[in-house]
């Protein structure tokens, strides 16, 4: 698709023709895994990396930590736009509006303390121009859309809410977590460019090679054998000594088989077993409910990963 297209999809989307955009075309806004915790499990020093992530936090915090060379793949065709809108909004304004402008609450309880500033026009005409200077396709795209609709509110029309609470989106992202490690990120993501490929992981060739690989929480959309191909199709992209996340599992006891029967990837006898050739480790990371409410619940969210060697 051209860039036209996808403002004229958005377009019809924020203008209520709630037809016209599969499931995932939408633009997550922020991560709902724990990539503060588990970046710590990989070298990205210098070091390539393929991820998925249309929040585009995972290219941010993979900058962060020195990633020189990052692919973006993913399957909504606005990843692209939203990344680099992000990035022009860090480098433009302080830690108080770029919050004000992404996130859908204010209040540290979802449902309270409604936004009123989220992609807020005047907001956005400040970062305009640096988005510019980043992506031009991406600025272009933005402001049309700005243009073809009635209110800037519409634009969440396009994006995903799927993790709302701003202890947790803080908690979980390593320029967010704090004021001054805000500051410290520009400076990260000045210097970062991404290659964004549109398309569909599962069935699209992928070309190249990297030393890292995030499938984030793909693993919660699709079934185990589905996962398994592709771990299978990746390991060919993965380099000697490279690492690939390939599932992120959400409030797992990694010493309990449930009994799950609508995701086997939560069945962890039977992982371990079936992905035995590619399990190479596991971590545990918080949880979101420990991050908001201090509470464990003896369970934690766990990252398997594949040690190419």
């Amino acid at each position: 698709m051209s860039v036209e297209e996808d403002i004229r999809s958005a377009a019809d989307r924020c203008n209520g023709r709630y037809n016209v955009i599969p499931e995932f075309w939408h633009i997550y806004s922020f991560n709902t895994e724990n990539i503060k915790e588990y970046i710590e499990y990989f070298d990205l020093n210098n070091k390539s990396l393929l991820t998925v992530g249309s929040s585009g936090e995972q290219v941010i915090n993979a900058r962060i930590k020195g990633a020189s060379d990052i692919t973006l793949f993913d399957a909504s065709p606005f990843a692209k736009y939203y990344t680099w809108l992000k990035i022009a909004a860090i480098i433009k304004l302080d830690y108080r509006e770029y919050l004000s402008f992404f996130m859908q609450h204010t209040s540290t309880v979802a449902g309270h303390g409604g936004n009123v500033y989220r992609f807020n026009k005047r907001i956005f005409d400040k970062v305009a121009p640096v988005l510019k200077s980043l992506d031009y396709e991406s600025y272009y795209f933005w402001v049309e859309l700005y243009g073809h609709i009635k209110r800037s509110g519409d634009i969440a029309s396009i994006i995903k809410d799927d993790e709302t609470r701003p202890k947790v989106i803080k908690g979980y992202s390593l320029y967010l977590d704090s004021e001054e490690n805000y500051y410290k990120a520009r400076k990260a993501v000045r210097e970062i460019t991404f290659k964004y490929v549109h398309g569909d992981l599962f069935k699209d060739k992928v070309e190249g090679h990297f030393d890292n690989i995030w499938l984030s929480n793909l693993c919660t959309y699709h079934n185990v054998y589905k996962m398994y191909d592709l771990v299978l199709k990746l390991a060919e992209n993965l380099n000697i000594d490279g690492r690939m996340l390939f599932a992120y599992l959400y409030e797992t006891d990694p010493t309990f088989d449930c009994d799950d029967e609508n995701n086997l990837m939560y069945r962890m006898k039977f992982v371990k077993e079936y992905f035995k050739d590619y399990l190479s480790e596991y971590h545990r990371v918080r949880t979101a409910r420990e991050i908001q409410w201090d509470d464990k619940r003896d369970k934690e969210d766990l990252i398997l990963m594949y040690h190419k060697k």
